[in-house]
């Protein structure tokens, strides 16, 4: 039984400044969550959290996180009386994962956690756990599945010359595919940068584009035409219309050059569930839940959907991306939080490994905890705007 816990506030560099059209950050905070059972086992979860930047829209993750010591009160006196009372796994994914922590970022870390707990009670790393309890398939033992990266550049306002050193990296690292972050309010700007990728990659990469919510239907629609017209080549775009706009993406049907992909602003399983039964998407996100990750899973395969996995803390979705079937690709987007982790999750010739330690293998290195230690309460820091649209 789950007896005891720990919670950790941290402040984290990303590396260097990432975003999108509607934000640009280069810290973030985490919640880092320890769950201790009676037999010995350690459960660690993360939590994300951004409040030092600039933000132009709303998003779950854009959110000031309390004080450590506010976090652990409220965890202490509303989830542990919950948890005390879990006996076995069992209980532990049909009970715990459905709890609230109070902070989302911790609700997060909770989750991931009580997952991370089961796979390390079944001595398995959790990739092979979930292949076996959600897929059915019993993976053969051995060496890691290999899952198929792609470079995501997180890169709009940044100047070229820093795009351009990520890219040649990225290259470097074996991507077969990149991703370019576009919605400015002026086509040729994107068409500048697009056209800066794809050039730089030539015909043998594939080229994603991510709009992060910016446009309507019908703007997409022209968008994505004008690219085409100027030799842009994309296989998707990724979240170009409003999370809520269903209506939007079936207009998008069959008038667009490319492949539809979302949606990583989703939150519940029924958003997900239907997008994809409407036939209003041609890729699918499934974003970092990993219970709701295996019921999307098991609907695309049913609608023979493929998927491709987001950025993750750690990049834990790995685990999810090669144990459940549908897996195209999986996002790496080269963010400081490697730094935290004992064993991080390696990328090898344009492939991404899991640990291969039992549960997510990720757990933190103490002196990491002791480096990012950020106790106090986080402040919304409005940054400029960095870029011009």
């Amino acid at each position: 039984m789950i007896t005891s816990f720990e919670l950790h506030k941290l402040r984290m560099p990303v590396g260097r400044a990432i975003g999108d059209n509607s934000c640009s950050y280069e810290r973030f905070d985490v919640a880092a969550l320890a769950l201790r059972t009676s037999d010995g086992l350690t459960g660690w979860g993360y939590g994300t959290a951004m409040s030092d930047g600039y933000f132009e829209r709303t998003g779950w993750w854009i959110r000031i996180m309390p004080a450590e010591a506010a976090m652990r009160a409220e965890f202490e006196s509303a989830t542990m009386p919950a948890l005390r009372s879990l006996n076995c796994d069992e209980d532990w994914l049909s009970k715990g994962i459905e709890l609230d922590a109070g902070f989302g970022a911790v609700t997060m870390a909770l989750r991931q956690a009580l997952w991370d707990l089961a796979a390390k009670q079944a001595k398995l790393p959790l990739w092979r756990w979930l292949a076996k309890k959600y897929s059915g398939i019993s993976p053969p033992d051995g060496a890691a599945p290999q899952v198929p990266a792609y470079g995501s550049l997180l890169d709009f306002g940044v100047p070229e010359e820093a795009v351009a050193a990520l890219l040649h990296r990225y290259l470097e690292m074996g991507m077969g595919a990149i991703k370019v972050k576009i919605g400015a309010g002026d086509a040729r700007r994107d068409l500048r940068r697009l056209r800066l990728i794809s050039d730089a990659v030539g015909p043998t990469v594939q080229l994603f584009a991510d709009a992060n919510e910016v446009w309507d239907s019908q703007t997409c629609i022209s968008r994505l035409r004008y690219f085409h017209h100027y030799g842009i080549r994309l296989r998707y775009i990724e979240d170009p219309l409003p999370r809520d706009d269903l209506a939007g993406f079936l207009a998008l049907r069959g008038h667009i050059p490319c492949e539809v992909g979302g949606h990583d602003y989703f939150e519940r399983y029924e958003q997900w569930e239907d997008f994809i039964l409407k036939g209003a998407l041609d890729v699918v996100r499934s974003g970092q839940n990993t219970a709701i990750q295996c019921r999307v899973a098991r609907l695309c395969a049913e609608k023979r959907l493929p998927i491709f996995y987001g950025n993750s803390i750690g990049e834990l979705n790995v685990h999810a991306a090669a144990a459940l079937p549908g897996t195209e690709r999986i996002e790496y987007s080269h963010v400081g939080w490697t730094a935290l982790f004992a064993t991080p999750v390696q990328v090898v010739n344009g492939f991404m490994i899991p640990p291969a330690g039992d549960g997510f293998g990720l757990d933190p290195k103490p002196e990491a905890l002791r480096e990012f230690h950020h106790p106090v309460p986080s402040e919304r820091i409005s940054r400029p705007c960095p870029w011009v649209s």
